[in-house]
């Protein structure tokens, strides 16, 4: 058995628990997943290990996209245990987003094949929904890579080679990574969530080791192409523009050595 701790941009509001006990609505809590570091400034906020440098912070919603932790406090005043409060929040977030089997995000890229969600804070949480990602190696046709860069943003894709020029491709894995790096310092700090690449397995997710230097390299440089696609422009902000590699509209050309196709 797996275990599993799991479109517009919503403005994203998760604060601090404060003093005062608050008698939670079961049907307004949700599992949000929250990077180490924000939980670690959060003593408060009740949170599960998820994987790696992620953990589930167990939240209620005050209103559309705006949530805030709930404390230990809150739970007692409202007579739930935590184990209880995150199996009602986990059915609350199955309730709320949209099945991967009733609406597959289409390729972001065709080049690359690769798909990206952007929504509120509570679509990254949709790592813990077992049911989806199931469903994405199905359509896939294969093992799926996923990685959360920001609260809210989820690049994924099949784990195969991925193409990032007509004349280059690289893993899916390496490519995601890079594209992550590249969105994060355009995110606010508090957005800010994982560099960390997932692969979903039989028996949940695993993490993917990272690239070593030698590999980024390798991935940035190489004989046939001087440098990958993926740059941190101006332009460049958002999930959708970073998988998509730059087109001249002109040559109808991605950008590289070669002779460009005429129009």
């Amino acid at each position: 058995m797996r275990t599993v701790w799991w479109s517009a941009v919503a403005t994203i509001a998760l604060t601090t628990p404060g003093v005062a006990q608050v008698r939670v609505d079961t049907l307004t809590l949700f599992p949000e997943i929250r990077s180490t570091a924000w939980t670690d400034n959060a003593p408060s906020a009740i949170s599960r290990s998820f994987i790696a440098d992620m953990r589930t912070v167990l939240v209620r919603e005050q209103s559309a996209g705006t949530t805030v932790a709930v404390s230990s406090a809150d739970l007692a005043a409202s007579r739930l245990t935590p184990d209880r409060a995150f199996a009602i929040a986990t059915r609350n977030l199955r309730r709320r987003l949209v099945p991967y089997a009733d609406a597959m995000p289409s390729p972001t890229s065709e080049l690359s094949g690769m798909r990206t969600t952007e929504g509120a804070s509570l679509e990254t949480s949709r790592l813990l929904l077992a049911a989806d990602w199931d469903e994405a190696v199905r359509q896939l046709g294969g093992p799926v890579v996923v990685i959360a860069p920001l609260t809210g943003t989820l690049f994924f894709g099949r784990d195969t080679m991925t193409r990032v020029s007509r004349r280059k491709a690289v893993p899916a894995a390496h490519f995601l990574e890079l594209a992550a790096g590249v969105l994060i310092p355009y995110g606010k700090r508090d957005d800010t969530l994982s560099l960390t690449v997932l692969r979903w397995t039989s028996q949940g997710w695993r993490v993917v080791p990272p690239m070593t230097p030698a590999e980024r390299e390798a991935m940035q440089r190489g004989e046939d192409e001087p440098a990958t696609v993926i740059t941190p422009t101006e332009t460049a902000k958002s999930p959708a523009a970073i998988l998509s590699p730059p087109v001249d509209r002109q040559t109808k050309h991605i950008p590289g050595p070669g002779k460009p196709r005429k129009p």
